[in-house]
């Protein structure tokens, strides 16, 4: 979200210079018929006709300055930093190019050589108090939209966070997913009962990490691995000689935070999304660089697409989002398809 000006439209720039001379104009006008009783508490329409068109030329000012500042320091990524130099430079500009220029006018071509200190201080110091103003005004306004901006960024989190965990589970617990279990371990009872009591075990142990994990935000990529090697352990028995896993990760990742199920949901749509056979085997590779776990397979997509609900990779991402400062990077070539997830480093 990019914040933007309150007079950076030009309708709204005019009106709110029209605005403030007016209230300028009128506050000294009394400030100066309470300090002298000859003061006319409204002054003549020229000069507020001048002090209009000087209010204008202000905030075109203004909106010029703010412009550059906006290509280089935006209030998005520095608040203090843009809110320092936005008022050091509008009050500079106010000085020089509006107070300044109004003694030269009095005393050179008007040839009023007595000021009195006191209209003069008055003068000066409304300009600065309007000036504060405008600008604790964008401040505000600035710091408003951001909350509410945030608030709304909270809520669709909480959305697409329960979608995420009911995609997770509709994934873990569908009735596809358990029959095809049932159905290899039955095959195994009979093949190799060793082999079907641990899967038996492997099972078990990916089912309560689903259920143990669920409520998290992040676990220990050490852990997460754990159970990826469990659910790999199922998908290899299940898919002899037509799947082939390749995890490489070093050692020293291993306390970095990773959100959970997230290398499972992205194993889960490699196959759903590719052929898996003996004659195209599709591999699937886990490794790390540069701070990213990489998650990639050989693509070979399937004739005939499988329904998908398309929430896995964006509710990845919105969860990121949250929990990261990096983003999670999909790409796709003719031949590959990676997706890298940024890993945590414990805090």
């Amino acid at each position: 979200m990019r914040y933007k000006s309150i007079i950076k439209n030009k309708k709204h720039r005019l009106l709110i210079a029209f605005i403030s001379a007016i209230i300028f104009s009128f506050s000294v006008d009394v400030i100066l018929g309470l300090i002298y009783r000859n003061h006319s508490i409204i002054d003549t329409s020229f000069n507020y006709a001048i002090t209009i068109i000087v209010s204008i030329i202000v905030f075109q000012g203004f909106y010029s300055i703010n412009t550059i500042l906006d290509k280089k320091v935006s209030w998005d990524d520095h608040v203090k930093k843009r809110f320092g130099q936005q008022v050091f430079l509008h009050m500079g500009f106010i000085f020089f190019a509006v107070y300044i220029p109004r003694l030269i006018i009095n005393y050179f071509i008007l040839n009023k050589t007595f000021f009195i200190v006191q209209i003069e201080l008055i003068n000066l110091f409304a300009l600065i108090l309007i000036t504060l103003i405008y600008n604790l005004t964008e401040l505000g306004r600035f710091l408003l939209n951001k909350w509410q901006f945030s608030l709304a960024e909270l809520e669709r989190f909480k959305v697409e966070n329960a979608e995420f965990r009911f995609e997770m589970l509709r994934n873990q617990v569908n009735p596809h997913f358990l029959f095809n279990s049932l159905n290899t371990l039955s095959s195994l009872i009979y093949e190799n009962k060793d082999t079907a009591a641990e899967y038996i075990r492997k099972l078990s142990r990916f089912y309560r990490y689903v259920l143990e994990q669920k409520e998290k935000e992040v676990v220990k990529l050490e852990t997460e691995l754990d159970f990826i090697k469990a659910f790999v352990y199922l998908y290899e028995l299940r898919f002899t000689n037509m799947l082939k896993f390749e995890i490489n990760i070093a050692e020293e990742l291993n306390d970095c935070l990773i959100a959970p199920m997230t290398i499972q949901m992205l194993i889960e749509n490699a196959v759903k999304h590719n052929i898996v056979s003996k004659k195209k085997q599709l591999i699937v590779k886990i490794s790390s660089t540069d701070g990213y776990l990489l998650v990639s397979n050989n693509l070979q997509k399937k004739q005939i697409k499988e329904y998908s609900s398309q929430l896995g990779l964006k509710n990845i991402k919105s969860r990121y989002a949250f929990i990261s400062d990096k983003e999670v990077i999909v790409e796709e070539t003719n031949d590959c398809f990676r997706v890298k997830i940024p890993l945590i480093i414990k805090g």
